[in-house]
């Protein structure tokens, strides 16, 4: 193994080093101290729910964002860790200390593999890219595990070049390297099996494999096992909660409109953007690039794999790419890539480029090389290193002071995205809404009954980051008439009937109207989500379900079983004529007949029976009121299959047909 470089050789890179480490740290101070805002858009919200977690954690003896819901959102190590700084009442900027310490560390672990290497890498060019390349930088820096997480790759790098694994104890390490590596981050699993499949390439297949596997297993469980195990016997199940709260919602929404075979293809689409658009959107530079170097670099290994350590390094390469592979179709299927998640890439993209102006040290432009690419990097991400991932959360506190203001100190708030709002407001409680830090939450998403949890759990208003506040398929069936928008992103729920029709009331209401589905409960079919200019489409883009499969399903909303529900804001002790426009399904013979009832009260025995042109169905009210709204309720008598009679490519059964609702209130 070819030593002739190496930080015990070293100490110029050693203090290089540490003061990078230095300089950094002082920047960090200043801007914690002077220009706190600022800080805000290198730090992920995620980031926050570590900080708040870990404070609840210490101070109540839970793991939770408000000191009620449980959470195992977050990785166990990097948890830990906050925890014991908590502990120790040490705050934000030594947690971030410690995260640059991680990476520094990090960066020393992988100069010395490379280092072991100079027949592929000039450790040198290895050590100026790692340390300023603005994208590493910024990921790094962002008070979640990320550091933590590259510095265990590295050691696992290290173990990897240096074991013989000729004894079973070596496999032992390996896996409580790997055993580590998952508890830093879970998704490092793939790290494990690619890293796992490379070993046995190198070693070969022998009588002695099984014991092996067996030896290095155990090193698995031994550190990994007591976190897996309460996971489940807490949460029922082993993996935290935030890893699929992105795809719960896209699984809700597409169950709500009866398309969940969109999933699928949403999967494929979003595993072509992380290969390409993405990828290159990360690194600041074009795809092309990335792949270009990594052939290169890839033939160049190839062709070099009998000098010494060549296989090893080739093995080693080839099983970093098929984790990079496996992380883009696991996010792919999860349908979700955060900012962090491209560290590893950086790595990989990083590596090629030093191999690559090492191979041009034979004409003595290396440097040149190395210069122009710096040059290059920095102008491209200049942004990112000015402003950060999230620049506008520098905002944020000055948002979250004018939101809080008006609440008792007690208030307990509903957010999504609730990093930043609950670890600067700990006279609330700050309820995690979306998931990702409250795992009492998901299952109401699953069931698109979200308001539900807002009001079992007593909350008194909530904040909504994300245009879902008004959806029928999150919020729940005529939740719509529960709460109010107060612009910003800001809700408030209303308590009252009266606030409810001050908010909802009018004399009419159409499939035209963007909130028609407000009125509109179970059993309501929806051929075409309506899309809505505010939202982003990822959620309700028509290009995620069906195209209308006969020209009579665009101008309505039909029923589609034998039971169908209208919410009206019905104001009480007020007599109403409601007025609904509906037509039945073609092809029924004799018409429909539908019974609408009112609290279980039976109202109107009725047939709609033309199938061209709507007529009212006309129900009187006396002032009845369900709770904040009143809850309409048709049964229908007879319905049709579409495709059975060969009138549409449609399978579902369908009834009657509504356009729109008219009230009219009667004076007695």
């Amino acid at each position: 193994m070819d030593s002739t470089v190496s930080l015990r050789r070293e100490p110029l890179v050693i203090c290089a080093v540490a003061a990078f480490w230095v300089v950094v740290m002082g920047l960090l101070s200043y801007l914690y101290v002077f220009k706190h805002s600022i800080l805000h858009g290198y730090m992920a919200d995620d980031s926050f729910f570590y900080l708040q977690s870990a404070r609840m954690w210490v101070e109540r003896g839970v793991p939770s964002l408000d000191g009620i819901a449980l959470t195992n959102g977050f990785h166990p190590l990097w948890f830990l860790l906050v925890s014991g700084l908590t502990y120790l009442k040490h705050g934000f900027l030594h947690i971030l200390a410690v995260q640059t310490l991680f990476h520094v560390a990090a960066i020393l672990l992988l100069f010395e593999l490379a280092s072991r290497n100079r027949q592929f890498i000039n450790p040198y060019y290895w050590l100026v890219l790692l340390l300023l390349y603005p994208p590493l930088l910024v990921t790094s820096f962002n008070n979640l595990e990320t550091s933590l997480f590259i510095f265990l790759i590295a050691v696992n790098l290290i173990f990897f070049a240096s074991a013989s694994y000729e004894e079973a104890l070596d496999y032992f390490k390996q896996g409580i390297l790997f055993g580590l590596l998952f508890l830093a981050r879970t998704d490092s699993l793939f790290f494990a099996i690619s890293l796992s499949l490379g070993i046995a390439v190198r070693v070969g297949l022998h009588r002695r494999m099984p014991m092996f596997a067996l030896a290095g297993a155990a090193g698995v469980l031994l550190v990994a096992s007591p976190y897996l195990l309460y996971n489940q016997f807490v949460f029922g199940d082993i993996l935290q909660s935030s890893g699929k709260t992105f795809l719960l919602f896209q699984q809700t929404y597409q169950s709500f409109h009866g398309t969940n075979h969109a999933i699928m293809v949403r999967r494929i689409a979003a595993l072509k953007e992380y290969l390409w658009e993405n990828l290159g959107a990360r690194l600041y530079v074009h795809p092309i690039i990335f792949y270009a170097t990594w052939f290169a670099t890839g033939l160049l290994l190839v062709r070099r794999r009998l000098v010494p350590n060549g296989q090893v390094v080739l093995i080693g390469w080839c099983a970093f790419s098929l984790y990079l592979l496996m992380v883009c179709c696991s996010n792919a299927y999860r349908l979700v890539w955060r900012e962090w998640y491209s560290a590893p890439f950086y790595l990989m993209f990083l590596f090629n480029v030093a191999v690559l102006s090492s191979l041009c040290d034979k004409w003595r432009l290396g440097r040149i090389a190395l210069v122009g690419v710096l040059i290059w990097m920095w102008t491209a991400s200049w942004g990112l290193l000015r402003d950060g991932h999230w620049p506008l959360q520098r905002l944020a506190l000055g948002h979250l002071a004018q939101m809080t203001a008006p609440f008792r100190p007690d208030a307990r708030i509903g957010y999504m995205d609730a990093g930043i709002a609950a670890y600067y407001s700990p006279h609330l409680k700050i309820t995690n809404l979306d998931g990702a830090a409250n795992n009492e939450v998901q299952p109401f998403i699953a069931r698109g009954r979200l308001f539900d949890y807002i009001s079992s759990r007593g909350i008194d208003d909530f904040v909504s980051g994300r245009p879902w506040h008004w959806r029928n398929w999150l919020m729940g069936f005529g939740s719509g008439f529960q709460y109010a928008h107060r612009g910003g992103g800001w809700h408030h729920v209303l308590k009252t009937n009266e606030e409810v029709v001050a908010n909802y009331y009018r004399t009419s209401i159409g499939i035209d109207d963007f909130d028609f589905e407000r009125w509109l409960g179970a059993g309501w079919s929806y051929p075409v989500p309506r899309r809505d200019p505010s939202v982003d489409g990822a959620w309700n883009s028509p290009s995620y379900s069906d195209p209308p499969t006969a020209e009579f399903l665009r101008d309505g909303v039909w029923t589609d079983g034998s039971e169908a529900h209208i919410y009206l804001p019905i104001a009480r002790d007020v007599s109403y004529e409601v007025s609904l426009m509906v037509k039945c399904a073609p092809a029924i013979e004799g018409g429909v007949p539908v019974q609408v009832y009112v609290a279980d009260r039976l109202v109107l025995d009725a047939k709609v029976t033309s199938a061209s042109e709507r007529s009212p169905l006309k129900i009187r009210l006396q002032g009845q009121t369900l709770g904040l709204m009143t809850e309409v309720s048709l049964k229908i008598g007879k319905t049709a299959n579409l495709r059975k009679l060969g009138l549409s490519a449609d399978a579902r059964d369908l009834g009657l047909n509504i356009a729109s609702i008219s009230l009219q209130k009667i004076d007695e």
